[in-house]
């Protein structure tokens, strides 16, 4: 069983989180992207605003924050 507290497993463990946020952020930029036509079309009016979009504009740009935060 490893040793949690030891340096070299921080460590290790560190650059794994490090490695996963990379290529979530990636993952997730790569969807905000190619989204980014719809959103266009809400703010220039050709798709109609509804109530519901609040929400999705909310979590689209609360995680966008939230990755960037991490």
């Amino acid at each position: 069983m490893p040793n949690w507290e030891s340096n070299s497993e921080v460590a290790t463990d560190t650059l794994i989180y490090i490695k996963l946020i990379h290529a979530l952020m990636g993952l997730y930029a790569w969807e905000f992207i190619m989204s980014l036509d719809f959103e266009w079309a809400v703010l220039t009016g050709k798709k109609k605003f509804h109530w519901p979009l609040t929400f999705y504009f909310a979590g689209r740009y609360l995680l966008l924050f939230a990755m960037i935060g991490a």
